[in-house]
């Protein structure tokens, strides 16, 4: 997930095949161009009930503020 547009999705695909990961590691890449983080992954997690778990990694303290918020909204999953 990235706050970029979706002409990202290439090279954060080449970037993320440099770091050692296969295509079949991820589901997509998922392109925001601005949206909230905290809001995708929110609806997300109502269109996937099933999952039970989400990795975050941000450099921004807002976005990790905002996604940290979450685990009150879903006390079960590990966010």
């Amino acid at each position: 997930m990235t706050a970029r547009g979706p002409e990202s999705k290439g090279p954060i695909a080449q970037y993320l095949k440099d770091q050692g990961f296969r295509p079949t590691d991820f589901t997509d890449i998922i392109t925001l161009a601005g949206a909230s983080k905290k809001d995708a992954i929110a609806s997300l997690v109502k269109q996937y009930p099933n999952v039970n778990s989400v990795a975050f990694w941000d450099d921004s303290d807002r976005n990790i503020s905002d996604v940290q918020q979450l685990r009150g909204m879903y006390p079960e999953m590990d966010i």
